[in-house]
């Protein structure tokens, strides 16, 4: 009998209408492969929720409606992440374990356990550390599953995890697939793989083709075929392109529009028709005319400036505290300019 894998979830309140109806997409999505497939087990590897000291009631609502509209009829064992549990140093308080402990189509995973699918490993602490070596190194398992941090791997792009487990403990497995980072990603030899969150949850997920994964006879690897988070960037070249074509690829999606050309009257008429075309959509656009035109030379890569704000946007601080550290971060930039 086939089982599907999902990555992350990170089920949270949204209140922007259009990135709402994306994920709706992802889950119909879901859904359909589901019940073309005639699956009854969904195994998900971790981060259900986002928050996980303040969960909003009406996201536990809302998580209510998404499996009885998605997932009705299917087991779903879920294994707790770092997102999921209240403290950084146990697993005993969990946020999944508390809101389905009456359900019986839900099965929470807080402690390393042998299972029908594998070896399944929570998010690992100084409690349960020791035993999940020990389990590790005494399964017989074919498959390993996880809330992972495993060294050499993309937390976000450009920075790799140096911290976490070492890739050789995970060598007798056949394959070990886990959740935690959001990119989709592995490494053949040692047969490690990240599934990657399964909605696209902002701009460091661009290009990143979000995926799902099945066991049958084999574990195969399965493409969600929906985008939500994009960059476009206009040059010269651009100027000449059919802007009702541009717009049919942004509509319905968040985007930056990059403007990497000088500003000329044929750039603002281009712009002005693409604009009128753009629907149901949400963007900024980032001008880089005076930089061309004054040939400013800035001593701080913008690459790195923003790869460096979307992995404060993945460290395991609160909403303030984040805010508070773009904004150091970018004054301190500044400074460093004048």
């Amino acid at each position: 009998m086939k089982t599907l894998i999902l990555g992350d979830l990170h089920l949270k309140k949204i209140e922007s209408k259009i990135e709402n109806e994306y994920r709706h997409r992802v889950l119909k999505e879901v859904s359909r492969y589901i019940k073309k497939n005639k699956i009854k087990k969904v195994l998900q590897l971790g981060d259900f929720f986002d928050t996980r000291r303040a969960l909003d009631i009406s996201v536990i609502d809302e998580t209510r409606a998404i499996l009885d509209k998605y997932f009705k009829g299917v087991h779903i064992t879920t294994i707790a992440g770092n997102h999921d549990v209240y403290f950084k140093s146990t697993n005993d308080i969990c946020s999944t374990a508390s809101i389905f402990k009456d359900n019986k189509n839900i099965t929470v995973i807080t402690e390393p356990t042998e299972s029908e699918f594998g070896l399944l490993l929570p998010w690992i602490n100084k409690e349960n550390y020791n035993k999940t070596i020990e389990m590790i190194e005494a399964s017989k398992s074919k498959y390993c599953f996880g809330h992972l941090e495993i060294n050499g791997f993309a937390k976000v792009k450009g920075f790799n995890e140096t911290n976490g487990l070492k890739p050789s403990i995970f060598k007798k497995f056949d394959k070990t697939i886990s959740g935690h980072f959001h990119l989709v990603q592995g490494d053949k030899k040692s047969g490690i793989y990240y599934i990657g969150s399964m909605f696209q949850n902002d701009f460091s997920d661009v290009f990143d083709i979000k995926h799902m994964m099945v066991i049958d006879k084999t574990l195969e690897s399965v493409m969600i075929h929906q985008e939500f988070f994009t960059k476009l960037h206009i040059t010269e070249k651009s100027l000449k392109c059919d802007t009702e074509e541009i717009a049919n690829q942004l509509n319905n999606n968040r985007f930056e529009l990059i403007l990497n050309c000088k500003k000329t009257i044929e750039r603002e008429n281009f712009l002005d028709k693409l604009y009128d075309k753009i629907e149901h959509s949400e963007y900024k656009t980032i001008d880089n005319a005076e930089l061309l035109e004054e040939e400013v030379e800035i001593a701080i890569s913008e690459d790195v400036s923003e790869m460096f704000l979307e992995y404060i946007g993945t460290i395991d601080k609160t909403d303030d505290e984040k805010e508070a550290l773009k904004t150091l971060y970018l004054e301190t930039r500044e400074g460093m300019k004048k």
